[in-house]
């Protein structure tokens, strides 16, 4: 459960407290996340058994998807991370066996983050930072996340990598 804090001026009662605030703090549910249940399950893949990933499953590489895109900061990032966006596909099927359109429903969504930012003026590495900073606060706030905040950015970054390059954000080489 998250907390809200609410700030109230006592006004009635004895006037020993008249004119005080009064800090109230209420219980508010947090929500379910399917990309927690993501996160969750990526960071259950052992390191160690990553191989690296085969570019020729899409008809562009990821280092000219960055390139057409002028992406400067996350540059550094997906190239860390490529190797385990080959995973998380094995992992949405694995999922998509349990909950049915889970997969469509990440990308779907982030998707419509993209198109949120698309037509402000704003760099590529821009527009990637507002779409992280939405999911990592919706997965933290989540009340089925069960990970450090490291596990979860790093797993954010190989879900936007996914995304990325099934054009779910930025846009396609030409």
């Amino acid at each position: 459960m998250s907390k809200e804090i609410t700030q109230t001026n006592s006004s009635g009662g004895d006037n020993n407290n008249a004119g005080r605030d009064i800090n109230i703090i209420k219980q508010i549910p947090s929500q379910m996340s399917v990309l927690a249940d993501i996160i969750n399950r990526l960071a259950e893949i052992n390191i160690d058994d990553v191989t690296a990933v085969n570019d020729s499953q899409t008809p562009f590489t990821i280092d000219a998807k960055i390139q057409y895109n002028s992406i400067v900061k996350y540059r550094d990032i997906f190239n860390n991370v490529k190797e385990f966006y080959a995973k998380l596909n094995s992992l949405y099927t694995e999922l998509e066996a349990a909950k049915p359109g889970v997969k469509s429903t990440i990308l779907l969504n982030i998707q419509t983050l993209y198109l949120h930012e698309k037509h402000k003026d704003l760099t590529s590495d821009t527009i990637i930072d507002n779409i992280f900073k939405i999911l990592y606060n919706r997965v933290i706030s989540s009340q089925n996340n069960q990970q450090h905040t490291e596990i979860v950015e790093n797993s954010l970054y190989i879900i936007l990598l996914d995304a990325f390059m099934r054009c779910k954000i930025l846009e396609e080489p030409r």
